[in-house]
């Protein structure tokens, strides 16, 4: 396999070229002209590609690569299957999804195919496959992506064969209805099943239930289980697609994943190549692409332990929009988000899209030209992002991305739990609690971080933090106590091992395995509003579930003060081996940063010091010891950096001292140490 997907500097745009068949070698021209050397496309063309069932007709489409590749640019090709054609949704009607409320998607949107209608992945398959047999050794195919965004714009089917399969997915993870109705409680409400044919799909319920709609609480046993089956199904749609191409193209494999929560990025990614993603945000919010920059750098990495390169697939190229305009990225904002993901790792950094769309809902959308062939402001954002690649290179090309200290595990089944059926915190926004209580806080503090999955091997971190993982899995535990024994500190909490696998509370200890594993006892929890606990001299308000702990085996850091839990401890710490465990059994709302301070304050770890989470120092290092770094600016005011060591702006060629470093608004600087 060509690496040159990974070792080259790609900048590029989505294209429609079927939508503007006359435009094509204007288009083309119009991309050299800026700088970009890729250019992704096919994600709605299935109809161009098999008008009606069966019929093919790839030679325009074939016609359009070539001239793609004449012009000196490589594409990367997307099947696709999100878009399917209105011949199929008619034929076969049961290709089509049905939701919560008993109804059918229709025809006209997006993502509305079911993923378990044979008629609809047999002929996803096999379009893929089509594609690959044509095009699948064309010398300008860079990589291909499969499908776009899954399960972004519907979440769930609920389709007879939908059913059907989540009445075999739970066959197989349970075995019996006997193990299911042990591990559910479902005598609680008398929920107790007799088959797993008995077993509904969320639909509709009373309780909580809003009247007059399709909503309603369940069993959160259920709720967890129904996530999990979905994120299975989803990733198993991409990954049949893949294998179809697989023999036919020894091209790279990647997908565009933005649902985070739906779909599991370790189960998606596994047989795919690298990992890839969207993001869209705007200043004073471009430090969330920060967690797109860790998750798709903490997911893959190479037999020598660095990171496998990632890419932005889309981006907006001046304002976001759809069915209406959106926020303007102001002028400048285009290259600090640019060196934001160079920095940090990627080797693609692509925008959506090129000429903006004529009809359609996303006709507000910023493109790079006007339906009439006029710049947009994005014209001259992207020339200045194409410079910046060609004066950076020796940085971003021959130096890689470090490794940081500190790893953040990225939750499986706690995700689902709060975005489906968890009260113990209330009804939370699942990706806004990571982003506001974990993100912002590390950011904030100069804590550079990965995301990793709950399967990674945690060796390359020095320090691995487990906020907000109610579901802390046994093997994960005996897995992160071992690597704790060698020198290794492990943060769990706040909200951390409150519930097992299928949600429910434990029955031998309060925090379950965690609590046998380490030697300290729960001996009640209460609702904690009113409730301070004192950390190193500091008292911190605290929210929803606090656990009492009698430390026993531990060590207490801190203790609770007021109403009936007032003297326990709510902070514990265990050493093994070489290494420490800390457990934190309540929630200081906002004050994350405070408990890393803390417990770390003894560790010798980088910090990269800078005036906000959205000012970004991003080192880089190559094998012979050559190191610098990339900073960027994405706030929409003046900034500060603090960095060790003086070296040479690339950009302007003047000297950076060690020390604070002043930032202008969405300045950037490439500096060789």
């Amino acid at each position: 396999m060509n690496n040159n997907y990974t070792d080259e500097l790609w900048h590029g745009v989505s294209w429609y070229p079927e939508l503007w068949p006359e435009h094509l070698d204007t288009d083309l021209a119009g991309m050299r002209e800026l700088g970009l050397n890729c250019l992704r496309l096919g994600d709605s063309v299935w109809s161009v590609l098999e008008p009606s069932e069966g019929e093919f007709t790839l030679d325009w489409y074939g016609s359009v690569l070539d001239r793609i590749h004449a012009a000196g640019l490589k594409f990367i090709l997307t099947t696709p299957t999100y878009t399917p054609p209105c011949w199929l949704t008619r034929d076969y009607p049961d290709s089509v999804r049905i939701d919560k409320d008993g109804l059918p998607f229709q025809h006209g949107s997006r993502g509305h195919g079911s993923y378990h209608s044979l008629h609809y992945v047999r002929l996803s398959e096999r379009i893929a496959e089509k594609m690959a047999e044509r095009f699948g050794h064309h010398p300008g195919l860079l990589a291909w992506q499969i499908d776009n965004e899954v399960a972004c714009h519907a979440d769930g089917d609920f389709s007879p064969a939908a059913i059907t399969a989540w009445h075999l997915w739970l066959e197989k993870r349970f075995g019996t209805i006997a193990e299911l109705n042990r591990r559910w409680g479902t005598r609680v409400w008398d929920q107790h099943y007799t088959a797993f044919s008995d077993i509904p799909a969320p639909g509709k319920t009373p309780y909580s239930n809003v009247i007059g709609t399709a909503t309603g609480d369940h069993n959160t046993s259920l709720l967890v289980a129904w996530g999990e089956f979905l994120s299975d199904t989803n990733a198993a749609f991409i990954h049949r697609q893949a294998a179809s191409i697989r023999r036919h193209s020894s091209a790279p494999i990647t997908h565009n994943h933005i649902q985070l929560e739906r779909t599991y990025p370790a189960d998606l990614f596994a047989p795919l190549d690298f990992a890839s993603t969207d993001s869209y945000w705007w200043p004073g919010t471009a430090h969330n692409h920060h967690r797109s920059v860790a998750w798709m750098r903490g997911l893959k990495r190479r037999p020598d332990g660095s990171p496998v390169p990632f890419w932005l697939l889309e981006t907006t190229p001046f304002q976001l929009g759809g069915t209406s305009t959106g926020v303007i990225k102001p002028p400048g904002f285009q290259l600090a988000e640019a060196a934001l993901f160079f920095g940090g790792g990627t080797t693609a950094h692509l925008y959506w899209l090129w000429r903006q769309q004529r009809t359609g809902i996303e006709s507000s959308h910023g493109a790079v030209l006007t339906c009439w062939g006029e710049p947009t402001p994005g014209w001259n954002e992207l020339k200045s992002v194409s410079q910046f690649i060609k004066k950076a290179r020796p940085l971003l090309a021959e130096l890689k991305p470090t490794t940081p200290e500190i790893a953040l595990h990225d939750p499986k089944l706690s995700k689902q739990l709060f975005q489906r059926g968890s009260s113990m915190f209330g009804h939370i926004d699942s990706q806004g609690i990571y982003r506001s209580e974990v993100d912002e806080p590390l950011l904030k503090g100069g804590w550079p971080h990965d995301l990793i999955p709950e399967s990674a091997d945690p060796k390359p971190y020095r320090v691995v933090l487990s906020p907000w993982m109610p579901i802390l899995p046994e093997p994960l535990i005996h897995r992160m106590l071992a690597w704790v024994k060698e020198g290794g500190t492990w943060i769990i909490g706040p909200a951390s091992a409150l519930r097992d696998e299928c949600a429910g509370v434990f029955t031998d200890r309060g925090m379950g395995p965690l609590e046998m594993a380490l030697g300290f006892r729960t001996r009640f929890w209460q609702g904690a509003d009113g409730v301070h606990g004192n950390l190193g001299g500091q008292k911190f308000p605290l929210k929803g579930l606090a656990y009492a702990l009698d430390p026993e085996e531990c060590t207490a850091l801190g203790h609770y003060t007021g109403s009936y839990i007032d003297g326990y401890a709510w902070a514990v710490e265990k050493r093994i081996g070489a290494g420490r465990v800390v457990v934190f059994a309540a929630w200081p709302q906002g004050h994350y940063a405070d408990l890393l301070d803390y417990v770390l304050a003894n560790i010798a770890l980088t910090r990269h010091r800078t005036s906000g989470c959205g000012v970004f120092i991003l080192p880089r290092q190559s094998r012979d010891g050559r190191s610098g770094y990339i900073a960027t600016n994405t706030e929409p005011n003046p900034a500060w950096i603090e960095v060790s060591k003086s070296g040479t702006d690339l950009l302007t060629g003047r000297n950076i001292p060690a020390g604070r470093v002043e930032l202008s608004m969405f300045e950037v600087l490439a500096v060789l140490t």
